[in-house]
């Protein structure tokens, strides 16, 4: 016997504030102490102007897998919450 299962909210969360492209490699740092000769190129092809990383200035970690997985279910649970108890609510 199989039940329908649906998929009622999402969530995202995203570490730290969003990096733009020019400062990626502050981030990341650089290869061999150079600066990427490819990444405008490829910058210009996927499109995309700014990401989030889980890491500063100093390569060092901000966030780990697991607190990222959890602040993420943490805001999920808070929007079901809400969702749930708004349904109720009429």
């Amino acid at each position: 016997m199989s039940k329908e299962v649906f998929i009622t909210t999402v969530t995202s969360y995203f570490p730290n504030s969003p990096i733009d492209n020019n400062s990626m490699e502050d981030y990341l740092g650089l290869i061999s102490g150079v600066h990427s000769r490819v990444k405008n190129i490829v910058l210009r092809q996927n499109g995309i102007k700014q990401r989030f990383y889980a890491v500063n200035t100093k390569q060092e970690m901000t966030h780990t897998n697991a607190e990222l997985a959890q602040l993420s279910i943490q805001k999920l649970l808070t929007a079901v919450s809400y969702t749930h108890l708004r349904a109720h609510e009429t």
